[in-house]
């Protein structure tokens, strides 16, 4: 976790040069979701508990509940961004070569940008505006990471609007579906 969670920052720090990093890295797309983005969303869930120090009177069912669903939604959110990225980038972006393994890659470290943006959340006892715009930063990483997933330039905001929809939009909506009072 701490070799994906390193690529991870240095996809945050430089975009560009983090995405060379991950590609020259060699590891598999499994390797990556079981041992680093799983273990992190798990973390994400957990972190939910520490609200129990700074609610007035927190609910173990409500917050056993919060935790289940933060886990769904970004694991859901995974799987769907590979579903939707590996059936619609040969189809809106006809001259790019897409590979599947270099998808799920992409769709396991933008993922895990939101669920580490979760923490954060979880982590404060009020709510911040900035980390609300967070998932802009994000949307910029999935722009820079285009040539990871053989994207070309041509086709940037299809290829944007296509991992946005599968990636982070997701998030929020399990989120808001399934948590709508909390």
């Amino acid at each position: 976790m701490l070799h994906y969670l390193k690529l991870m920052l240095q996809i945050l720090m430089a975009p560009q040069r983090g995405w060379e990093d991950v590609e020259a890295d060699g590891e598999s797309s499994r390797h990556t979701l079981l041992y680093g983005l799983l273990p992190l969303v798990s973390i994400a869930a957990v972190s939910v508990g520490l609200s129990a120090f700074y609610e007035l009177h927190p609910s173990a069912t409500r917050l056993l509940v919060r935790a289940i669903v933060i886990f769904a939604s970004y694991t859901i959110s995974y799987f769907i961004g590979v579903a939707l990225l590996t059936y619609t980038l040969p189809r809106i972006c006809p001259d790019s070569l897409t590979d599947r393994e270099h998808i799920e890659i992409f769709c396991a470290y933008c993922t895990g940008m939101m669920a580490a943006i979760g923490i954060l959340q979880n982590l404060l006892p009020m709510e911040l505006t900035l980390l609300q715009f967070l998932p802009i930063y994000v949307v910029v990483v999935i722009c820079l990471g285009r040539n990871f997933v053989g994207v070309s330039e041509n086709y940037i905001f299809r290829f944007a609007a296509a991992a946005i929809t599968g990636i982070i939009l997701p998030v929020y909506l399990i989120g808001h579906l399934l948590l709508p009072a909390a």
